[in-house]
């Protein structure tokens, strides 16, 4: 999966030739709560040997080598696009929502509190699940994900 994000980034680069050799820097998500004890094992992991890598997507061949891993809590990256903004207020707090986790982290005055930050078993996914558990043991209706995400967008629906 990492090669493919690789690949689908550099496919957007239209200065890139056959051939080529390309270094990459490669920031990575943790969840906050974990991020203390996990950080130095996935920036080793994906560091990898330093080897050059070849793999082909769509037909095309990539040569690269990562040169750099940096691993942040998942909100971070997130946040900071909107750093200048929230670092004028004494508190924000990032969440992000996943398929079957939801995180959480304080920024004070701009900068993370690892203190304050958790990675909850519930994310959108299971949201779903529950919603279609619910559904089927109160009514007897078996909705389906489209069902769903048109009543929460307030879009006409008929059940």
């Amino acid at each position: 999966m990492t090669l493919l994000g690789i690949a689908k980034e550099l496919e957007l680069n239209p200065n890139i030739e056959k051939g080529d050799l390309i270094q990459v820097q490669m920031p990575i998500g943790l969840p906050p709560k974990h991020f203390a004890e996990l950080y130095d094992k996935y920036e080793t992991f994906f560091r990898g040997t330093g080897e050059m890598l070849q793999f082909n997507y769509k037909k095309k061949e990539y040569h690269v080598i990562i040169t750099d891993v940096m691993a942040f809590p998942q909100d971070y990256a997130a946040i900071m696009l909107q750093h200048r903004e929230i670092r004028s207020y004494p508190k924000v707090v990032g969440v992000d929502i996943g398929g079957f986790t939801t995180d959480y982290l304080m920024f004070r005055s701009g900068i993370e509190d690892m203190e304050i930050c958790d990675s909850m078993e519930t994310g959108i996914i299971s949201l779903y699940n529950r919603i279609t558990a619910r559904m089927r043991a109160d009514y007897d209706v078996l909705l389906e994900e489209a069902d769903i995400d048109s009543i929460i967008q307030g879009k006409k629906r008929i059940l």
